[in-house]
């Protein structure tokens, strides 16, 4: 299979799957006669297990760890720390969240004070007001 074909069955780019052999993430394939590429389904199914992985957020350099000798243990405790990230970022997003609905709040009857004005002033008083209740 080349690599054109190779891009098609699997969705990435052609640029992807190079980068993805000069990273090692992707074993670089036997060469034809000619000097192209030739992929194997071992390239489809290496490269479906790579997108699995990253649409569960895992790094590349994760994933090269996962494509490589690991045990369990391994794969239970990288597996894991990647669930306390998500958590994380989880509770990242809500605060900031939180934030922008107060920031909202506060601003919103000056908006509606001044909705004929096409420039919402956010540097008068009640906009500065309101940026400098979220540092809390």
């Amino acid at each position: 299979m080349t690599i054109g074909q190779l891009s098609k069955e699997t969705g990435f780019t052609i640029e992807t799957i190079r980068y993805y052999e000069s990273i090692g993430v992707l074993p670089k394939p036997k060469r034809r006669e000619a000097g192209y590429r030739n992929y194997s389904g071992d390239s489809v199914s290496r490269l479906g297990f790579i997108k699995r992985a990253k649409e569960l957020d895992f790094t590349l350099s994760e994933i090269k760890t996962l494509l490589g000798s690991v045990q369990c243990d391994d794969f239970c405790s990288l597996t894991k720390g990647k669930l306390v990230e998500v958590k994380q970022k989880i509770e990242f997003y809500q605060k900031l969240q939180q934030r922008l609905s107060k920031l909202l709040n506060s601003c919103s009857e000056d908006c509606q004070e001044n909705s004929n004005d096409s420039n919402c002033n956010v540097h008068s008083t009640n906009g500065c007001e309101a940026i400098t209740s979220l540092k809390t």
